[in-house]
């Protein structure tokens, strides 16, 4: 797409109301980006003030892999809507109406998943109180960041696994950058926070634009710096069997309610509100909640209903097949399912249902088959393990949403075109502060592959705790951020 003189002017014009200095030059490889919107301006909880922004960014763009962060031409002239929401500590009266504060981009965990409203993200204050303003991100894909459904895949017929690449790290990424150029201009740093998968867009971020970087921070987001998913599901499975352990040590009264949970799915047709199916290894899946706090007794609320309700009445409730439908977010999030294994994909090796094969050798109490048919000849029950957030091929028949895409995901597996994702020399010549929480307790995010990484990183400065889950971002805010700023400050060394 060309842009003209004119154009150019319009843009700098529009932005003129989203910060206060004058928009630098883009760079003329760089493809336009403009506002397509006026922002509006919101109040939040009195002191909070919320500018909604809204971009049009190209679709397609070819980095050149290499660390100046320049673009490549696009091969069409298809767009992708990018909302964003900027958020600063309301001016005083008198005081200056700019917008001038240090920015901090938040990187969303997912994949596939928008950002919360600023007043519902309890880091939102802490960081304000820290001097920043921050921009709350909806990735490509999400929230109104041109949110992608199940028939919009669809709809891509052959083409839509390389339609579905352009929505890993790299183009979150690349959406990035060109925001922080109008924001920022040409030359403007800006902080980085990524919780989780926004960590691993974080470090990509670090690979191919350190220039563009001040300082970034991550929580239970350090990336494998692997090829394939293959080596991290090992340690993964024996956490997630340590949280098995801890759920029934704290309920071993529902073993044999899940017997009896699990032998009545096997036996019936039970279909969840939106029509998917209610089968065992579905509800076994409810372990993804072990991951984060009171999760074990998320769980074990749900047991102990259903368990009841199948004693006294036999059936389960609307409103648990509800409670067990909306415990997982596939239907309204596909790219959680569809692009899992691929977020770790890089130099073309497919990742082959990953998680579906390293099962096999996990630990025996996951073959809940096995365990079922054990009791079921007149053994005693024996614990079953719950599952975690490993995506598995079963999932594109159970929920209704990912039936259609199923054929997709089979060739979203098979994949060999996967870009590379991270520089691991860049990495170790890094030279941008880092700071990062790193949870051994982290049932999504493999301590023994972080802790590698941030080995690898140059500049880094990191915690580990035995006491926190992968959602202490959200949960224990004032420890987690307090820890990374306290390295920041140079309290910690």
């Amino acid at each position: 797409m060309q842009r003209t003189r004119s154009a150019s002017r319009t843009l700098a014009h529009s932005l003129s109301t989203v910060i206060s200095s004058p928009t630098q030059p883009l760079r003329p490889n760089l493809p336009p980006t403009m506002l397509t919107e006026p922002t509006n301006l919101n109040h939040l909880s009195g002191n909070i003030q919320v500018k909604e922004l809204h971009f049009k960014l190209p679709f397609h763009a070819r980095t050149n892999n290499t660390t100046n962060g320049n673009f490549s031409s696009t091969d069409n002239n298809e767009t992708i809507p990018i909302f964003a929401r900027a958020v600063r500590t309301r001016p005083k009266t008198g005081a200056s109406a700019a917008w001038s504060a240090p920015w901090i981009l938040y990187l969303q965990g997912g994949p596939g998943f928008e950002c919360s409203s600023p007043s519902r993200s309890s880091f939102t204050a802490y960081l304000l109180d820290k001097g920043y303003q921050v921009l709350f991100m909806d990735q490509r894909g999400t929230g109104l960041s041109g949110a992608v459904s199940a028939e919009d895949v669809v709809e891509k017929g052959d083409g839509a696994v390389e339609w579905l690449k352009q929505y890993r790290a790299d183009g979150i990424v690349r959406d990035a950058e060109a925001i922080r150029k109008i924001l920022l201009g040409e030359d403007g740093k800006w902080s980085v926070l990524g919780q989780s998968f926004g960590g691993f867009c974080a470090v990509h971020y670090l690979s191919y634009y350190p220039n563009s970087l001040k300082e970034v921070f991550t929580t239970g987001g350090l990336p494998p710096l692997t090829n394939t998913p293959d080596s991290i599901y090992p340690p993964l499975y024996s956490r997630l069997a340590s949280r098995n352990e801890a759920y029934y040590s704290k309920y071993p009264c529902d073993i044999p309610r899940i017997h009896k949970i699990l032998s009545y799915l096997s036996s019936n047709d039970i279909k969840t509100p939106n029509g998917g199916n209610l089968t065992p290894r579905r509800f076994l899946a409810l372990g993804l909640e072990f991951g984060g706090q009171s999760g074990i007794d998320s769980v074990h609320n749900i047991v102990l209903r259903a368990s009841t309700e199948l004693e006294h009445k036999g059936r389960l409730s609307r409103k648990t097949l509800h409670t067990i439908e909306s415990s997982h977010a596939f239907d309204e999030n596909i790219f959680y399912a569809i692009l899992h294994e691929a977020i770790y994909a890089q130099d073309g090796t497919p990742t082959n249902w990953s998680a579906a094969r390293k099962i096999e050798d996990a630990h025996p109490a996951f073959q809940w088959e096995q365990v079922l048919a054990r009791s079921q000849s007149g053994g005693e029950p024996e614990k079953i393990y719950f599952t975690g957030e490993m995506i598995y091929p079963w999932m594109f028949d159970d929920f209704a949403e990912l039936r259609s895409i199923k054929n997709v995901a089979e060739q979203v597996a098979k994949y060999d075109g996967w870009g590379k994702l991270y520089d691991v020399e860049q990495l170790r010549r890094n030279e941008v502060p880092v700071y990062s929480a790193i949870y051994m307790e982290d049932m999504y995010v493999s301590y023994e592959h972080a802790l590698e990484t941030a080995k690898k990183l140059g500049a880094h400065k990191w915690t580990i705790d035995n006491v926190h889950f992968h959602d202490a971002l959200r949960k224990k805010t004032d420890e987690v951020l307090g820890g990374l700023f306290k390295l920041q400050e140079g309290i910690v060394e």
